[in-house]
């Protein structure tokens, strides 16, 4: 059941018999200030952590949260707890103390850890659950598996593990022959179609780790039936290439409660909203998507290395807000550091968090979930390293999925957008980026290409070309071109239509842009753009609009869009300009009309997310232009201002009157501050 307000959860170091007492005492009245819900206590976290901690070293800090709680509950505050290490982080120069025979993990190149543990040995697993049984006789509200609940990004390893002997005994049962660490990895990092050891390496460590999972849960509710248990996470498409079962270590922690887990959050120090707002649409949003519809999601913020030298109010304030797009039912908050000093009232983040109490408990009561976004529907799936073609067969990091390419763009062009997950799209509008359609055999990619409108990147269309369907979208010959080997210069407006102005209008094709997929159509093919080299040469095509007329069911035709770059290596700054925005939302606008996504027009970095729910639809808007706004115009159907009311930081109880008609647009006149988020709740 989900709480009745938005759930504020600190997390907070105090170390027993170092002044626990005073840390305490400005504890409890900070919680008091800051209107705390839940309090996290670590143990032997980050620099008090000696490794995997013994039966002895644990004691201490159990009989401290115990008081702990006592006092806290006295103020109406639960108590929640967060051991530090699972498999362990990192090894730090920590070593396994006697008693600890755990089997070490080993990375692809045969280097063993010194400290983290393999999640396959039995000796770990027995000591993970005994050490969880412990922590749960406190009946915390919940307890939480720290996100080194993983196999990637364990220092000093490279990527990670396991492929230990205890594993590759394993893979050699499962394979049917005696298979080498060096020979295996080499055929899971295959170059082109996956070699089966991939499927090998994915299901084996899935399934070790919805184990070790279960063995948590079990532990945890033999002794507290009701604590919940949580789950820590990091960025989705690195979760993919270790064959994450999201649902399947949920449940297996939740055992009989609900889903628990906190998304990371793309910083953890002040960011530019831009970037941020870009991170939170490809990763967070995206990791919300993965999870069962019932888990409670409770985002991070997270201040490193130090509070305000790292992270300020505003943006604190910023990402507590904008964690809305994700529904979250609260926030955890690691704001001060992990060392024993407790909270530091000096930093005044208690008076930031009061302030904006009022209106994120508003935005909750929305009740907002990401399985409500509307918009351009994102592809994407949680087991596309399964399918997924490597490029140099060097490195793991390879296996890492780019399925989000739209998501970010799309925010940043301030066209709503959400994800489909399932392949069952159910938006007039889809978005392909990556190697996506790989998890899709031909009558299924078909049946994607029936919606009204497709949006692909150049590594979709690559793909699609690849798998012998380029003819859906006319694609007779592709060639990649590299940003940077000087044929490609820029791009220009080749469709005689002006877009802010400009008669034939030219991007940049080069500078963080992505390589280009230059594709030869066959007819009918209608080139919005042409790439130009340095003398103005045409050297292939570049936006191209594709129609068929084996659309819509209603015989109405589809439209592809290629939007040709790929191979992109990160954020694609160069992708981010306003004729490419104008001409996108232009053309959303020609080809869908009425069923168009709802649009935000004029300004760069004004994310727009719409949610439909029984009895309202719901649009959020978050400001990470840096620049604050007069007022926002908004193109979409049916919104109507005289049924609609405005939630904000500075007015949390509803305000009608502030949105006008300006011909096709509809007009926020009370305006938009730089990293400020408002509700347009419509009727």
């Amino acid at each position: 059941m989900r709480p009745d307000r938005f759930q504020y959860i600190l997390r907070c170091t105090i170390e027993p018999g170092h002044h626990e007492e005073e840390r305490l005492d400005r504890l409890v009245a900070f919680c008091t200030d800051a209107t705390i819900d839940d309090v996290m206590l670590f143990i032997l976290g980050e620099e008090l952590n000696t490794g995997h901690p013994t039966a002895d070293e644990i004691e201490p800090w159990m009989q401290f949260i115990a008081r702990a709680k006592a006092r806290l509950a006295e103020i109406g505050v639960t108590t929640s707890v967060n051991p530090w290490a699972t498999l362990l982080h990192a090894d730090r120069g920590r070593r396994l103390k006697p008693g600890q025979a755990f089997d070490l993990m080993v990375d692809p190149t045969g280097r063993k850890s010194d400290a983290v543990a393999c999640p396959l040995c039995p000796i770990w697993l027995d000591y993970m659950a005994d050490c969880y049984r412990r922590y749960a006789q406190v009946q915390p509200s919940a307890l939480w598996v720290e996100d080194d609940f993983r196999l990637h990004n364990h220092a000093p390893l490279a990527w990670g593990g396991c492929f230990c002997e205890r594993h590759m005994a394993v893979f050699s049962r499962l394979a049917g022959t005696s298979v080498e660490r060096e020979e295996f990895v080499r055929a899971v990092l295959r170059p082109g179609a996956p070699h089966p050891y991939r499927s090998l390496w994915l299901q084996t460590a899935r399934d070790a780790m919805v184990a070790a999972a279960a063995r948590i849960g079990d532990a945890v509710h033999s002794v507290s039936p009701a604590t919940r248990v949580g789950l820590m996470s990091s960025d989705p498409s690195v979760h993919c290439a270790e064959g994450r079962s999201w649902e399947g270590i949920l449940r297996a922690l939740a055992g009989p409660t609900s889903p628990l887990l906190r998304p990371n959050l793309p910083a953890y120090s002040d960011t530019p909203p831009q970037q941020y707002l870009w991170g939170l649409s490809t990763a967070s949003r995206q990791c919300a998507a993965f999870v069962p519809a019932d888990t409670d999601l409770l985002p991070e913020v997270e201040n490193s290395p130090y509070p305000r030298f790292s992270k300020s109010n505003r943006f604190v304030a910023f990402q507590v807000e904008t964690s809305a797009l994700l529904g979250s039912a609260g926030i955890t908050m690691n704001l001060f550091d992990m060392m024993g000093n407790g909270v530091l009232n000096s930093e005044r983040y208690q008076h930031t968090l009061a302030s904006i109490r009022p209106f994120v408990d508003r935005l909750y009561a929305l009740g907002l979930r990401t399985a409500r976004a509307t918009g351009v529907q994102v592809m994407v799936c949680p087991r596309s390293s399964w399918t997924l073609q490597t490029r140099h067969g060097r490195s793991m990091d390879e296996l890492y999925p780019s399925e989000t390419f739209w998501a970010g763009l799309l925010t940043a062009y301030g066209i709503a957008n959400g994800f489909c997950t399932d392949g069952k799209p159910d938006q007039p509008a889809i978005a392909v980026s990556g190697q996506y359609l790989h998890n899709l055999g031909p009558e299924a990619v078909e049946a994607l290409f029936a919606r009204p409108v497709v949006l692909l990147d150049g590594d979709a269309a690559h793909t699609l070309h690849a798998m012998g369907l380029g003819h859906l979208v006319g694609i007779g010959e592709l060639e990649w071109i590299d940003q940077g080997d000087g044929r490609c210069s820029y791009e220009q407006v080749a469709d005689g239509r002006r877009y802010l102005g400009i008669s034939e209008g030219r991007v940049s094709c080069q500078n963080l842009s992505g390589d280009i997929a230059a594709i030869s159509y066959g007819p009918g093919a209608e080139h919005l753009t042409r790439m130009c080299g340095p003398d103005g040469r045409s050297v292939c095509p570049g936006v191209t609009l594709v129609q068929t007329p084996s659309g819509a069911q209603d015989g109405s035709p589809h439209h592809v869009v290629v939007w040709p770059y790929g191979r992109f290596g990160g954020r694609p700054a160069g992708q981010l300009n306003p004729i490419r925005q104008a001409l996108l939302q232009d053309l959303l606008w020609r080809i869908m009309g009425a069923s168009a996504p709802t649009m935000v027009t004029d300004d760069p970095h004004i994310g727009v997310f719409t949610f439909s729910t029984q009895d309202r639809r719901v649009i959020l808007l978050v400001n990470g232009s840096g620049d604050d706004l007069e007022a926002v115009r908004l193109r979409g159907a049916g919104i109507q201002p005289d049924g609609a009311y405005e939630l904000s930081r500075d007015a949390p109880t509803p305000v009608r009157g502030t949105l006008v008609e300006e011909g096709p647009c509809v007009v926020l006149r009370s305006g938009l501050r730089n990293m400020e988020t408002k509700a347009l709740v419509l009727a």
